[in-house]
C-alpha cells in the first residue's frame, strides 16, 4: 500500500523527492478512436531536468527474516565450496559465490542457510542464488503491483522509520525468501485476476535500534536518479514504462503520433530516452487519452 509523503515524513526521510504515483493512461470511455489530439489543448516543451524515482510503502517489523542473495549480473554461478550451513556471512564476510570473476557477498549480517540454484548454473541478473537468515530485525513491505517493475528494475536504496520511534534511518534492501502469494483469479466473481500485493522487500534494521515484532513502519524506496535528462509531464505520454507515444507538433502545429522510449518517472514527469529532442513541442494530452474520447 502506498502512502503520501507528509511534510513530517518527507523531513524525516530527507529524500527530497515525491512518491511514485501512477499516471492514468486513458479515460476508460468506449467512444470511437480519433487520429489527432483535441483542439485548443496547450502544448508542452521537452525540457531537461532531474528525475528521482521514490515510493513510500507501509511495512511491519519482522524478526530474523530469511532473505535471498541474488546475482548482481548474469553469468555462471560458482559456489564458495568452504561455505557450510550456519556459517556467518555479511558485507565483510566471505563471498558466497562468484558470477564470472565477480564475488558476491551478503549485504547484511546473518547466517547462510542454503542455495536456490545448482552450482554451475547460468543465471540472469537478479535471480536469487543463496538464502540467508538475518541476525536481527527487518521491516517487510509489499510493493504495489503496478509500481513493482519500476522499483525493482533499478538498484534499490531506502530509508525507513518505525512509527513513533527515532528519526528515519538508511537501510540495505533485500528480498524475502518466501515467494509472493499470487492472487486467486476466482476470488472476485466478474473481476477475475484482480491483483493483490506485489513483491515484498525487506529493509534491514540497524542492530542498535530498538524494535519489537509487529511494530508498524514505513519505507521510502529510492529506486534511481536520472540527472539532466529530457523530460515530459506524464499526462503527455501514453505509457508508463519502457516505451510510449506522444503527439509531436510540427512547425505548423499539426500533430503526428511519435513513439518514444521511456526511462524513470516520479509520477509527475517521465524521462524521455529516445524519440524526441530538447525543445520539441508535444500535445499536453497523450494519444491514448485522445483515442478514447
Amino acid at each position: 500500500m502506498t502512502r503520501p509523503v507528509t511534510r513530517r515524513r518527507a523531513a524525516l526521510l530527507a529524500l527530497g523527492a515525491i512518491p511514485l504515483l501512477l499516471a492514468s493512461g486513458c479515460t476508460g470511455n468506449s467512444a470511437a478512436a480519433t487520429s489527432s489530439p483535441p483542439e485548443h489543448v496547450p502544448a508542452v516543451v521537452v525540457e531537461r531536468g532531474d528525475v528521482v524515482a521514490v515510493v513510500t510503502l507501509d511495512g511491519a517489523v519482522v524478526p530474523s527474516p530469511v532473505v535471498t542473495v541474488a546475482a548482481a549480473s548474469g553469468g555462471t554461478v560458482r559456489y564458495n565450496g568452504s561455505l557450510k550451513s550456519g556459517a556467518a556471512i555479511g558485507p565483510s564476510g566471505p563471498a558466497l559465490f562468484t558470477i564470472g570473476s565477480s564475488p558476491v557477498r551478503a549485504v547484511a549480517n546473518g547466517t547462510f542457510t542454503g542455495w536456490t540454484v545448482p552450482n554451475g548454473s547460468v543465471v540472469p541478473p537478479g535471480l536469487p542464488v543463496a538464502r540467508e537468515q538475518l541476525a536481527g530485525f527487518g521491516i517487510e513491505a509489499a510493493t504495489p503491483p503496478d509500481l513493482a517493475y519500476r522499483i525493482f528494475s533499478h538498484d534499490v536504496t531506502a530509508k525507513a522509520e518505525i512509527r513513533g520511534g527515532p528519526a528515519g534511518f538508511s537501510c540495505p534492501v533485500v528480498s524475502p525468501a518466501a515467494l509472493p502469494v499470487l492472487p486467486d483469479p476466482n476470488a472476485n466473481s466478474g473481476n477475475a485476476g484482480t491483483p493483490g500485493a506485489g513483491p515484498s522487500l525487506i529493509c534491514v534494521v540497524p542492530p542498535n535500534l530498538f524494535a519489537v515484532p509487529g511494530m508498524r513502519a514505513f519505507v521510502a524506496v529510492q529506486s534511481a536518479i536520472a540527472r539532466n535528462v529530457l523530460t515530459l509531464p506524464v499526462g503527455a505520454v501514453a505509457g508508463t514504462a519502457q516505451s510510449g507515444n506522444v503527439w509531436l507538433l510540427d512547425t505548423r502545429g499539426v500533430a503526428h503520433e511519435r513513439t518514444v522510449q521511456l526511462g524513470l518517472s516520479n509520477g509527475s514527469i517521465v524521462q524521455i530516452t529516445a524519440g524526441l529532442a530538447e525543445g520539441d513541442r508535444v500535445s499536453s494530452v497523450s494519444p491514448d487519452r485522445t483515442h478514447f474520447r
